[in-house]
């Protein structure tokens, strides 16, 4: 393999499903052969001393001059010629493309682009930044799509289907706590005898909290005891805590939480749901989140949009319903929750899918073949 810079402004310590691909796609791939651009970060330092790859850690963007992506450039054409990288992986088509593209006019560097669905969906929605993106995107050696969603809206864009590749985000390896500290931490909240619904999920309009709320009337007149847990934060929470005054005692709010107790709440639920939906360009361009529920064999519940269908496969690894309809959220809920042993075997055939598909290693190895 090429030796390969990943230029990105999205990048652990950071949470977020772009920083995690990246960071997950990295760690998978040779590490003499690879090295990071990110931007500063103050928790970083201790997060780059744990892992086998170099991090450069830069101040990539002016705040107040013009054009504010000049220390982007900058840094990019030093820490090429610093790693003696032969090529570049960027992160965000605008604004770390544009430097990828400038070097590239300048240096005949080659770059591939890593696409998300959302960032391209914005992008071209503002004439000059679509221009723009085309033209990074055309320049580029090749396109990364986080989904066959994706994908499609770059060929909508005009990029030949034969310059994308598909390589889909992978749940983390974790194996959770052990038995008796989540008995623990269900008592401790709780949550005993409780029929737990969890989300883990930044707040934002378009995960469809609110839509789950909205349904847990239908849902407790069948199921009193359900408990609809919310993992993590966001610009939400507040609309969300007003919206869930009335069910105060079967709604609970973790705020922003350790990976370990995220992974804790997976254990302890007795389903996953989320239910997006596309707002504008804002839109779920996978679901990583629905691998990792699956990867503790818990059956899930998902909205049919944007590139959901491809985390989970209706009626196999859990539920798609339409993300807008209530009676359909409950419906599922209710089915699921009343159904131990259809909740279990989906949540079986979740994780046999998991383990056999969503692999970091698979799907860098489709990375490797792409650079050469």
């Amino acid at each position: 393999m090429k030796k390969l810079l990943i230029a990105t402004i999205e990048f652990p310590p950071q949470r977020g499903g772009v920083a995690n691909y990246l960071a997950g796609l990295v760690g998978a791939l040779p590490p003499g052969k690879i090295a990071v651009l990110a931007a500063k970060s103050k928790l970083g330092e201790s997060f780059d001393q744990n892992q086998k790859y170099r991090i450069y850690r830069n101040k990539l963007f002016f705040r107040f001059f013009w054009p504010k992506w000049l220390p982007l450039l900058f840094n990019l054409w030093r820490t090429t010629r610093r790693e003696k990288a032969e090529t570049i992986l960027v992160g965000q088509v605008l604004p770390v493309g544009t430097a990828a593209y400038l070097l590239n006019k300048i240096f005949v560097l080659p770059y591939f682009i890593s696409c998300h669905g959302m960032d391209i969906l914005t992008a071209a929605g503002s004439s000059r930044k679509r221009n723009l993106m085309n033209k990074i995107l055309e320049q580029a050696s090749g396109t990364i799509a986080n989904s066959e969603f994706t994908k499609k809206e770059l060929i909508k864009l005009g990029i030949p289907e034969n310059k994308i590749t598909v390589i889909y985000p992978c749940p983390g390896k974790e194996e959770g706590i052990g038995r008796e500290k989540v008995e623990e931490i269900r008592k401790k909240l709780g949550l005993a005898d409780k029929k737990i619904i969890l989300t883990v999920g930044r707040l934002v309009a378009r995960k469809g909290h609110d839509k789950v709320i909205e349904a847990l009337p239908k849902i407790l007149e069948k199921i009193p005891n359900v408990i609809y847990v919310i993992v993590g934060g966001g610009p939400e929470r507040e609309k969300l805590q007003v919206l869930s005054s009335k069910f105060q005692d079967n709604i609970l709010f973790t705020g922003e939480i350790s990976e370990a107790k995220k992974m804790a709440f997976y254990q302890l639920c007795d389903l996953f749901i989320m239910a997006p939906r596309q707002i504008g360009p804002d839109v779920e361009g996978f679901g990583t989140v629905y691998l990792e529920a699956n990867s503790f064999g818990k059956s899930v519940i998902a909205g049919g949009s944007g590139g959901v269908a491809e985390a989970v496969v209706d009626n196999v690894t859990g539920l798609v319903v339409d993300p807008e309809n209530q009676d359909q959220i409950s419906e599922a809920v209710i089915k699921l929750l009343a159904n131990e042993q259809l909740a279990k075997k989906l949540g079986e055939q979740g994780k046999e899918r998991v383990d056999k598909e969503f692999d970091w290693r698979m799907q860098a190895e489709k990375l490797e073949k792409l650079i050469g």
